[in-house]
């Protein structure tokens, strides 16, 4: 027996097309029931609380391998403000990899916050993105330039912009938005 068209197996079944277009179809519904049922999970890619996406309102980022990061600096951010992004992200690992310890005293950590404290600053109280030194700032979040007394009791970072997040000072490279130092107001 012929099928309308003359070809043999005719019959009221569907077509190899037919049959597999209905696939793909059947596929792409599942797909798109994955994907949007996926979207509603809680924590879908594991992030660490507090980091970009997280449900924690903590500022503080964990992360299995590294402690969380309440303070330091980097020796690239603070001494070549100026410096371009570079090719293929040279300037940002310079950033990540130059991360040391904060070297304030407390008269210098009392003074950068009483000079906080009287400017008109970018401000939030938790962090929707990593708090670690050479971490990337998303665009959509505000930044401020760095009141020019912080770069004199510091002795580095003009030129640098900021933001206040709780209760320390993010110090942001304004070339590639890293961060470059965390400066906490109390010790």
């Amino acid at each position: 027996m012929a099928d309308q068209n003359g070809r043999p197996g005719g019959g009221g079944g569907l077509g190899g097309n037919q049959r597999m277009m209905l696939g793909a179809a059947v596929v792409a519904a599942v797909l798109f029931l994955a994907v949007l049922g996926w979207s509603f999970l809680d924590n879908p890619l594991g992030r660490a609380p507090g980091s970009a996406g997280g449900g924690d309102s903590s500022d503080l980022t964990t992360l299995p391998s590294k402690q969380a990061q309440r303070s330091g600096e980097s020796t690239v951010g603070k001494t070549d403000p100026g410096g371009q992004p570079g090719v293929a992200g040279e300037r940002e690992r310079a950033i990540k990899s130059s991360a040391q310890p904060l070297s304030l005293s407390d008269d210098q950590r009392s003074q950068v916050a009483a000079v906080i404290a009287n400017s008109e600053l970018a401000r939030t109280d938790a962090a929707r993105f990593e708090l670690m030194i050479g971490a990337l700032v998303p665009e959509q979040i505000a930044v401020s330039d760095l009141p020019p007394e912080v770069p004199e009791i510091m002795n580095g970072y003009w030129g640098a912009q900021c933001l206040v997040v709780a209760d320390r000072l993010v110090i942001v490279d304004r070339n590639t938005r890293r961060i470059v130092a965390l400066v906490p107001f109390a010790t």
